[in-house]
């Protein structure tokens, strides 16, 4: 949702379509021109614990990346933690609930990958 107002209003029940929300305390952001792509895309990473919101799943993690390029978002838990990415199968379905080491997810996530891990006692 590209805007020159710094002080524009997010509803992140209303997110625009293909629209990333991400809360930090510091993030890493490179850009790239491909020869393939006739754009600039975007790549940023966040390490410590993150969220990130689109319409069709939110998340938390240690780290997480995002690739313009490929439409890729990475949620990657720290030794000792659990990334957590709850998604919409279906357009329009409830939100399942994952919980694992590492998530690799579109943007839509028509699928999602994940290295799972059993949840702590």
């Amino acid at each position: 949702m590209p805007s020159d107002d710094v002080n524009l209003a997010i509803d992140l029940d209303k997110l625009p379509e293909g629209a990333l929300y991400i809360r930090c305390d510091q993030l890493k952001c490179t850009t790239a021109r491909k020869p393939t792509i006739r754009r600039v895309t975007s790549r940023w990473r966040r390490a410590a614990i993150s969220y990130v919101q689109s319409r069709e799943f939110y998340g938390r993690a240690d780290i997480i990346k995002y690739d313009e390029s490929k439409e890729l978002v990475v949620f990657e838990a720290s030794e000792g933690n659990l990334a957590t990415l709850y998604r919409q199968k279906e357009k329009g379905g409830p939100m399942e609930e994952l919980k694992g080491k590492k998530f690799i997810t579109g943007v839509p996530p028509t699928t999602s990958r994940s290295r799972a891990a059993p949840a702590p006692a």
